[in-house]
């Protein structure tokens, strides 16, 4: 190799601008073994390839390539993809997220117990793995195997779920630039323009459209049946919990706000969200890692309860409509790159008698570019709404509740104020709930 390489510190600026600088030199001087270095480098430094890109088009833009540089890239990138034994391949793979990771990141949280904090010490040693799928019961279960000398409080595991869960996603956020930077250098190797963009169809919304089953399977997946529920507030907490989504509150809620948390408990910067406009009841932002989609729920803090509540299983029909249908059709076409998030508010100031509506955005490059927002349609929202619903207000609990009334209340507004109450919905929910079930003359 006629270059030698830079003595500065990778990762820097100094760094990226020495190896600019001898790259340049090295397609002026036809030496592809430098070449070859450099976007090797690039593979794990997103900005570093950022730069390879506008050098790269500068000079097609100029003169092109030289001959040897050009041929020398494409037979690289053919003996790459047909002889890939041939080649040493980088290792990108983190080791597991272990108990004692997570236990050390809690220690950081000003709100834990001194209980939970002498639980958390004494697990910080612990190699055990995280179990990927963390629904509550994964918890229970990995608690009842671990047996730690300083046992944490059923609060202190479920705030260490809530941990392994931004971890997670923190650490599918970090692939997802690396595999962004990958993308960006096997399409330079081929001459392509770096498009950071999901196909129309993928980008696309895929749905059930069976709100009543999706709503019993996330009863059952919770280890309850909607079909026995009885009159009163449905375990939302319960349900949201068998899936991997983390659930929380935050003042003022807005896109910054949300991009804010996200920063924090990830440790990942979400540009994407940073300049979104409008004020915001509920979000979803989805990231995958390792074949799992982890979720955050936030919900406006400064909201009525039940408009939070609505909120929250609004943001919870989408994941299990829309996300993850989608994840399963385009798996293969996305690995491990893909992020959702979906924004959402109300048309009205009137503590929750209005729809919400929200919009939709989906990446597969775990970078700031997206393939844009997409309004959501009017498909993707009824049913949304319609899961909240189904949840909230199960079919048979309110006929139970409407069957028990009857002779007692006379008038459907009071009918409709007393089973809000009881079901903690907002009196427009609940009114247009009777609707549905055919139930509004009782």
């Amino acid at each position: 190799m006629s270059e030698t390489h830079s003595e500065k510190r990778p990762g820097t600026a100094e760094y990226r601008e020495q190896l600019i600088y001898r790259y340049i030199r090295a397609l002026d001087s036809n030496d592809p073994d430098f070449v070859d270095f450099v976007l090797e480098a690039a593979e794990e430094d997103p900005e570093l390839d950022q730069l390879i890109s506008e050098v790269n088009q500068a000079l097609h833009d100029e003169m092109g390539l030289g001959p040897l540089a050009a041929e020398a890239s494409i037979v690289h990138d053919l003996l790459r993809r047909h002889l890939p034994s041939g080649f040493s391949q980088p290792q990108h793979e983190a080791p597991p997220l272990t108990v004692g990771e997570v236990a050390t990141r809690m220690l950081n949280d000003r709100r834990l117990t001194l209980i939970d904090r002498e639980g958390c010490r004494s697990l910080q040693g612990s190699q055990e793995p995280v179990p990927g799928q963390l629904s509550r019961q994964t918890v229970i279960d990995l608690a009842a195997r671990l047996e730690p000398a300083n046992p944490l409080t059923e609060r202190g595991w479920n705030a260490f779920r809530d941990a392994a869960i931004m971890a997670f996603m923190g650490r599918g956020r970090q692939q997802a630039h690396l595999a962004a930077a990958r993308q960006a250098r096997e399409r330079y190797a081929r001459n392509q323009p770096i498009v950071h963009a999901i196909s129309e169809t993928a980008g696309t919304p895929v749905s059930t459209r069976d709100t009543g089953e999706a709503a019993a399977r996330a009863y059952r997946d919770a280890g309850l049946a909607i079909q026995r529920a009885a009159p009163g507030i449905a375990p939302l907490n319960d349900i949201i919990g068998a899936h991997p989504i983390r659930l929380a509150e935050i003042p003022g809620l807005n896109y910054r706000r949300a991009a804010e948390y996200l920063a924090a408990e990830t440790g990942q910067t979400i540009d994407v969200l940073a300049d979104q406009p409008g004020d915001l009841a509920g979000f979803l932002y989805c990231q995958l890692h390792d074949g799992i989609l982890y979720g955050c729920i936030l919900t406006k803090r400064d909201d009525p309860i039940v408009r939070r509540r609505f909120s929250a299983a609004h943001e919870l029909g989408h994941y299990i409509l829309h996300f993850l249908p989608l994840l399963e059709r385009d798996r293969g076409d996305i690995g491990d790159r893909l992020v959702f998030w979906e924004g959402l508010t109300y048309a009205g100031d009137d503590g929750g008698t209005e729809l919400p509506s929200g919009r939709l955005a989906a990446a597969t490059d775990g970078t700031s570019q997206t393939s844009g927002a997409l309004p959501m349609g009017d498909p993707e929202e009824i049913e949304a709404n319609q899961f909240a619903a189904e949840v909230l207000i199960p079919a048979a609990a309110c006929r139970l509740a409407v069957e028990r009334e009857r002779g007692r209340i006379r008038d459907r507004s009071s009918l409709v104020r007393r089973l809000a109450s009881e079901f903690l919905v907002s009196q427009q929910a609940m009114r247009r709930r009777l609707d549905t079930l055919g139930l509004a003359n009782e």
